[in-house]
């Protein structure tokens, strides 16, 4: 019981260190609003959860059959490592309306497994975003965006396959009906910067997601689907369309989530230096979502 109370007590101690910590990087703003710089404050806008160029941390075991990716095997392992950080938040003192600055970065990479786990190629990602949450279920977001696209050296060196220097930099806009359970959203975007032959500037993203409880693990664990469609001018529109469902571990009082699921594609290769290629695939996922 001593012990107990020890445990009780620490925890409750680290609870009110960590407010007090929050509560001397929030100053006033005005007479209704509150600055807050902190990481750990939830972000505005939800993630997409079934988009497969989000950053995240993830190792997944697909299976590509339909892939068109020259000398590549369809036994592949994808590993994404990223997330997104939040900067600073305005909001009223009365929580109805709140603005946030946040950033998000990412690797995505793709290893052959017939290969010795060559790597087949990797994108660098980056971008700001500027959110805003007018106190219903409607949020707002725009974001500056940049892609670098990267091919593995061992591909070059078995197949002598030239760098095609993908990069993409743009501006985007996006609205999402969030709820609870369920939301819907729309993005698009243009390129503010045309770094790569043929590039064209148009981009746009719809989805829908939607997830509930379980009565494992005392309702701990969750389920999740989803859906995304993504399109880009200088591949004519043709839509890449991504699904995922799983379960889901959120932890408590943070953005952070465990989740296993089964993804499929089919569409432009997600990985930006075979964008002018098509694939599709399934995948076995097993993630943590910063």
């Amino acid at each position: 019981m001593l012990l107990l109370a020890v445990v009780i007590r620490s925890g409750a101690a680290e609870a009110a260190n960590e407010d007090a910590a929050r509560e001397r990087l929030t100053w006033p703003v005005g007479r209704h609003s509150v600055l807050t710089l902190s990481p750990d404050v939830p972000v505005v806008y939800p993630r997409y959860i079934a988009d497969p160029r989000r950053p995240q941390n993830s190792v997944g075991l697909m299976n590509t059959p339909g892939s068109d990716i020259p000398e590549a095997g369809d036994s592949r392992v994808s590993l994404n490592l990223g997330g997104r950080v939040p900067l600073a938040r305005i909001e009223e003192v009365d929580g109805a309306q709140r603005w946030q600055l946040y950033l998000e970065g990412g690797y995505f990479g793709q290893f052959d497994k017939t290969e010795s786990l060559d790597e087949i190629g990797w994108d660098g990602w980056y971008a700001g975003h500027l959110a805003f949450d007018p106190g219903s279920p409607l949020r707002f977001k725009i974001a500056l965006r940049h892609l670098s696209a990267h091919l593995g050296d061992e591909i070059v060196q078995r197949t002598g396959r030239l760098r095609a220097d993908y990069t993409r930099h743009d501006f985007t806009a996006a609205v999402a009906w969030a709820r609870p359970r369920w939301m819907v959203y729309a993005e698009g975007g243009t390129t503010v910067v045309e770094d790569f032959p043929e590039q064209e500037p148009g981009v746009a993203q719809i989805g829908a997601q939607v997830s509930g409880g379980t009565p494992w693990w005392r309702g701990a664990v969750g389920w999740y689907a989803a859906i995304d469609a993504q399109s880009f001018q200088e591949n004519d529109w043709d839509p890449g369309v991504a699904a995922e469902v799983g379960l889901n571990v959120p932890i408590p009082k943070s953005e952070h989530v465990y989740r296993i699921g089964l993804q499929g594609y089919r569409g432009r290769a997600i990985l930006g230096e075979y964008n002018r290629i098509n694939e599709s695939y399934v995948a076995f996922v097993i993630g943590f979502d910063l």
